[in-house]
């Protein structure tokens, strides 16, 4: 919870073009990222408090003499849990890594570890792509290693304004296996199609993973992925040239996962030769589990019980 308690949250008044106090001390608020959201007088407090010189820590304090019969635990657990809210739709931004993203990581048995990149990835990530040249077709891939790129990427989706557009628009997301702070591999999936029914169709993106870990880095991206991605989803994507024998090998995996084909594309566009599709679809329990994180997104932000 240190991490949590010294970080110090900002408003971030240009993502919010649109705010309108309603009647009985609500405030209806427009994010140019999600949408609409309506939040109570104390929420609307809690927001006027992040001005990116004051911790978490210190905010809860000062809330806690304003109320001091509501109880200090109480109060401590609605600002934390308003704050996550505030940050998933992308209302605030930290000084430093986000407490909340940073939350979403997992220790495998020799220490490596599997964790969702956030905007103080954005350096190493450049460098982790150019150094291993993703985007070069003839370049040597290191031993071991697994090199993916989807057929409708290329270098221009990389770069760094790029990179920190769909980071910051929840575009695409980057799974990343590390040692201690160093990236050793990476997995990203892209919210590619927007149904009528507001679901979103996901793409894996790019792979550059050691096969050792593929598997279990592929596995934490599909379960993370839900809850951080700014769209419900519905299914995940993955097209592949059958010459491509990372591909395959990549496939074999996903099939072990539940995985299966979806259809063979044949010079669809953006697509120059015959390319299958495997696909994974959310179970009914999964989906239902995601409308339940949106419906605490959309619905009104409340620090009371």
């Amino acid at each position: 919870m240190n991490l949590l308690q010294n970080s110090k949250p900002l408003f971030r008044k240009g993502t919010v073009p649109f705010q309108r106090k309603e009647k009985e001390g609500y405030w209806t608020i427009v994010s140019q990222f999600i949408g609409e959201s309506v939040v109570n007088f104390t929420a609307k407090e809690v927001l006027d408090s992040c001005d990116g010189q004051t911790p978490v820590a210190e905010i809860v304090n000062s809330f806690y003499h304003q109320y001091p019969d509501v109880g200090r635990k109480t109060i401590e657990r609605d600002i934390v849990k308003t704050l996550s809210t505030y940050s998933r739709l992308l209302i605030i931004e930290w000084d430093g890594p986000d407490p909340f993203v940073k939350r979403h990581r997992e220790t495998l048995s020799d220490g490596m570890l599997m964790e969702v990149a956030h905007t103080e990835d954005i350096q190493n990530l450049l460098l982790f792509i150019n150094n291993n040249g993703l985007f070069n077709k003839r370049g040597a891939v290191a031993k071991d290693f697994l090199k993916y790129t989807s057929p409708v990427k290329n270098e221009e989706n990389y770069k760094e304004l790029e990179l920190r557009k769909n980071l910051f628009s929840l575009t695409e997301d980057f799974f990343l296996l590390k040692n201690g702070e160093s990236i050793k591999g990476l997995v990203s999936f892209e919210q590619n199609v927007r149904t009528h029914d507001g679901f979103a169709i996901g793409r894996i993106g790019i792979i550059y993973c050691p096969r050792h870990y593929l598997g279990e880095l592929l596995l934490f991206g599909r379960t993370k992925l839900p809850f951080i991605c700014s769209q419900n989803l519905l299914k995940l994507q993955f097209d592949y040239n059958m010459r491509n024998k990372a591909a395959l090998e990549i496939e074999e995996i996903l099939r072990k996962q539940s995985w299966d084909r979806e259809l063979i594309l044949m010079n669809e566009y953006a697509y120059s030769a015959k390319t299958k599709r495997l696909e994974f679809l959310y179970s009914h329990s999964e989906i239902k589990e995601i409308n339940a994180r949106r419906k605490n997104l959309f619905n009104t932000v409340s620090l009371s019980e």
